[in-house]
């Protein structure tokens, strides 16, 4: 809280000043050619597995002509999610029809919305930096390195050359810059002393409905602009969010979590999957670990497509390594709770 006092009272009324605008950095440049440089192998390639049926092999998604019988077709042509995605499916009918149907177009989109997805990052934690922590506020160059480690990452190969996953990129398109929104809004309100500008919320809004049009999992950002309150902003001016911010991050995934557990929900959908709901969800603590290992030590020998070769946790101690996956997460979150005051990054 006294990092965020601090930051709109040496603000003051010289908001403007700060957002002024400013020189566009150089290192997006750098990081933009050595993304480049390292996706360009792949460009070339051919389309993977679900790019058949959701692309290839979709006849909404390649028309002879557009008109707006097919545009409402393509709309509906999704089967990849409850929503259908139709965000995502529009921007595969654009793709074929303003450049044709050969995979180099699909793949070079790809980059581009992760090229602007880097930038968002870059963005994000500038505007981060001013708020939390003195001696951090100037540092481009370490925004730069974690925007390089996000857009460079072996993981992130997928979303760029694999080219369904353009679903992916773009709802992460959508709540990084609804994340940026809220963020300059909460900064703008602090430095004024005054609500946030209900436009900032509209906006934050609009990109989260986005969003979910191109992936469900967009629906998270309320969870992640809870944390960035709790974490970053301290809830200054909202201190009425706090309630909320605690159901929408915590009781209610714990709720479901239960609810998915005791079969409630999802059963018929996983009647031909040969496990239930609730053994999705053990396995998935066991997943996450793996995750978590390929994101600080990446393995390019492990970086397949298909990985099943998992077996599936039946209970808390079949296989018994979904026991200690349960108590690290349980751990982790707790230390992270412990310490978010302290050390917010």
């Amino acid at each position: 809280m006294a990092a965020v006092q601090a930051a709109a009272e040496s603000s003051g009324g010289n908001y403007s000043s700060r957002t002024s605008p400013q020189r566009f950095p150089t290192q997006l440049v750098g990081l933009g050619f050595l993304v480049l440089l390292s996706f360009c192998p792949g460009l070339p390639g051919d389309f993977a597995f679900d790019d058949y049926p959701n692309i290839v092999e979709n006849p909404a998604l390649n028309p002879s002509r557009l008109t707006l019988t097919a545009f409402r077709e393509a709309l509906m042509a999704g089967e990849s999610g409850p929503s259908g995605r139709p965000l995502a499916s529009a921007s595969f009918l654009a793709n074929r029809l303003l450049f044709g149907p050969a995979p180099l177009s699909y793949k070079l989109v790809n980059l581009f919305i992760h090229l602007v997805n880097a930038a968002l990052v870059f963005a994000l934690i500038r505007v981060l930096q001013r708020s939390v922590s003195v001696g951090l506020e100037n540092s481009r160059h370490l925004a730069a390195l974690t925007a390089a480690v996000w857009a460079l990452h072996p993981m992130q190969l997928t979303s760029v050359l694999y080219v369904v996953q353009r679903m992916n990129s773009l709802y992460a398109l959508f709540v990084l810059l609804a994340m940026l929104m809220w963020s300059l809004g909460r900064e703008q309100s602090l430095a004024r002393t005054k609500p946030m500008d209900r436009r900032w919320w509209v906006a934050c809004a609009a990109c989260g409905l986005l969003g979910v049009l191109c992936k469900e999992n967009a629906v998270l950002l309320p969870v992640y602009i809870a944390l960035m309150e709790w974490t970053v902003f301290r809830f200054s001016g909202l201190t009425w969010a706090r309630i909320p911010a605690l159901l929408g991050a915590v009781v209610l995934p714990a709720v479901l979590a239960v609810w998915v557990l005791s079969g409630g929900v999802f059963a018929e959908a996983y009647l031909d999957r040969g496990l239930t709901a609730g053994q999705r969800l053990l396995t998935e603590l066991r997943v996450l670990c793996y995750y978590l290992q390929q994101l600080l030590f990446p393995l390019p020998h492990e970086m397949a497509l298909l990985h099943e070769n998992w077996q599936v946790s039946s209970s808390i101690l079949q296989p018994f390594s979904t026991l200690p996956a349960l108590v690290f997460w349980t751990g982790y979150v707790a230390v992270a709770v412990s310490q978010c005051r302290r050390r917010p990054w």
